[in-house]
């Protein structure tokens, strides 16, 4: 049999035999490829992809493995087509970097039809997401892997050592200096022995998931009158509860009468697997319920047709791990500055009821916040951070920090810690926090 090629970045990897422990078992896989690299990201999400980014553009060897065939994560397979998070009550732009850039781009390559200005971000294509995405991504040297995931970790002591990813070729061991777990789940940090908190503290309750689906074929329209139409058909039994709703023209004009709906909730574990599947199932036959509905009840909406529902359903919430610090919806209301603050957030705390049948509050905020650096390091881990939706935020902050631009931002501070730690040949505990908030702040990061 021919012997397949290492891949590694450092020097020749032979074919090897990984044992690794996980919990008191075990495990025996036979890994056909190895490769090493500076910084490995897990997740290519708007977290993942602003960490890889920012850590490739600071020079280090840098891997994005993402389980779709695009990155985006929420973004793009799961049609959350609103990138928020951006402005302050004062309407100063507060998330820039690579969020804003990323936007920037989208306009400039696909066009103006595919970016929308709105009131607090911007609405977006997801087909203009991903090509500027892959774009992106290759210009600054990051390697990325496609349909693959991480699925389970080699930990030495306090470090990990590195991940085994699986895919169609079978298992790849990849060994790294630094890791970043942006899973959106922590699925590299919980792998990991890392301490974590699932949902809301008490009953580990979680935000719903939803499944953004669109309609070609729809007339203008006045959202203050769809919603209570909706909402009386909820009441009814003729469509299941519902949020919102949010609907809007795709892009920044309508491309065929074509909208974005955000109505379907789903309740459940957005990390067990088995949540997440009937979720789905469920999830779309709720669009086929609301569809029908819209177009029996809404004279806008009457010869309107189903356009596709998301590849993926999109979750709110799931695990909160454990870092050196946990940022409060105290922190976030009072709009504190911490000293090591690397990421600041805008959006105010925004909590889709994790009760079912319970309607969403949010709670709107004077000034914005800075993320401390301590939120993305990881309680007994040495070499890994964690950016985006599993960072170290109690439920209630949590519903601050998901939104993507804040995520992004996140994960632009975390790829530059990364680059740093492996540059100074420090730990990421022991970088110096105020050359990251420089370098930061030189990449337009506002702190």
């Amino acid at each position: 049999m021919k012997k397949q090629q290492c891949v590694c970045k450092l020097g020749r990897c032979p074919d090897a035999r990984s044992s690794f422990k996980k919990g008191r078992f075990i495990y025996r896989r036979t890994v056909l490829r190895q490769a090493c690299y500076d910084v490995v990201v897990a997740g290519g999400g708007p977290s993942g992809m602003g960490a890889a980014l920012a850590a490739a553009r600071q020079g280090a060897r840098t891997l994005l493995v993402e389980q779709n065939g695009f990155s985006g994560g929420n973004a793009t397979a799961g049609y959350v087509l609103k990138f928020h998070g951006f402005v302050s009550k004062r309407r100063n732009y507060v998330v820039r970097g690579i969020p804003l850039e990323l936007v920037r781009k989208m306009k400039m390559a696909r066009g103006a039809c595919a970016v929308a200005d709105c009131a607090d971000g911007f609405v977006f294509d997801p087909e203009c997401w991903k090509r500027t995405a892959d774009d992106l991504l290759a210009a600054a040297g990051v390697e990325v892997l496609f349909h693959s995931f991480a699925a389970d970790v080699i930990r030495r002591k306090h470090d990990l050592e590195g991940v085994v990813i699986e895919n169609k070729s079978g298992p790849l061991l990849v060994r790294g200096k630094v890791f970043i777990d942006a899973t959106g789940t922590g699925d590299v940090a919980i792998r990991a022995g890392a301490e974590y908190q699932k949902g809301r503290k008490g009953d580990q309750a979680m935000q719903p998931m939803s499944l953004g689906f669109r309609l070609g074929n729809v007339a203008s329209f006045d959202i203050k009158e769809i919603r209570p139409l909706m909402r009386q058909g909820v009441a009814a039994g003729e469509i299941p509860f519902i949020g919102g709703p949010w609907i809007d023209f795709t892009g920044a004009s309508p491309r065929n009468g074509e909208v974005l709906v955000n109505a379907v909730r789903m309740w459940g574990d957005a990390s067990d697997v088995f949540d997440l599947t009937r979720a789905e199932i469920e999830g779309r036959k709720a669009v086929e319920k609301i569809t029908a509905f819209l177009k029996k009840k809404a004279k806008p909406f009457s010869k309107c047709f189903l356009v596709d529902s998301a590849p993926v359903i999109s979750f709110r919430e799931a695990n909160h791990i454990l870092g050196d610090y946990i940022l409060t919806k105290e922190d976030v209301l009072a709009g504190r500055k911490f000293e090591d603050g690397i990421a600041a957030g805008v959006w105010g705390v925004d909590i889709h009821s994790p009760t079912p049948g319970v309607d969403w509050n949010c709670t709107g905020l004077d000034d914005y916040y800075l993320i401390p650096y301590r939120c993305l390091l990881v309680k007994g881990i040495g070499n890994l951070l964690v950016a985006g939706g599993p960072a170290s935020f109690s439920h209630e902050a949590w519903a601050s920090t998901r939104v993507m631009g804040t995520c992004m931002a996140m994960g632009q501070a975390a790829g530059t810690a990364a680059a740093l730690s492996v540059r100074r040949n420090k730990s990421l505990r022991r970088i110096d926090v105020d050359e990251l908030r420089e370098v930061l702040k030189k990449k337009d990061v506002y702190l």
